[in-house]
């Protein structure tokens, strides 16, 4: 569940950077986050998590989203700074040998996105390759 739970919380929080990027999108942004989060549940619930246990694990994922949301945005200026991010939420570990790969895609992700506009992140055009 973990590593699911960061391939989306890292796609998502490249999604949110975008979206928080344009304040028009405000509306946007939140309908993201609360389809975000009704997959989260659901997966939770799929993986046999009991209706009372729900809440608790889905009020830690916010705060470990939200936490990731604002780590890699705040670290975007500083490449070493996120790349330590990145290996610290995803291998639990201060460095990782890939971790300067993904901290790449990351930035080539933040850029691309960046130039273009937001439909493109709807296609396979708004997601660079690894």
């Amino acid at each position: 569940m973990e590593g699911r739970f960061e391939l989306m919380a890292l796609n998502g929080v490249l999604a949110m950077l975008r979206l928080r990027a344009d304040p028009a999108l405000n509306p946007l942004s939140q309908a993201f986050a609360d389809r975000l989060f009704s997959q989260f549940d659901a997966g939770l619930r799929e993986a046999g998590t009991g209706d009372t246990a729900v809440p608790k694990r889905m009020h830690k994922l916010a705060g470990d989203f939200y936490g990731r949301l604002e780590a890699y945005g705040g670290a975007v200026a500083d490449r070493a700074a996120l790349e330590a991010a990145l290996a610290r939420n995803i291998w639990r570990l201060p460095s990782h040998d890939f971790a300067p790969l993904l901290m790449s895609y990351v930035v080539k992700s933040m850029e691309e996105q960046a130039r273009a506009p937001i439909s493109a992140m709807f296609g396979a055009e708004g997601w660079p390759a690894l």
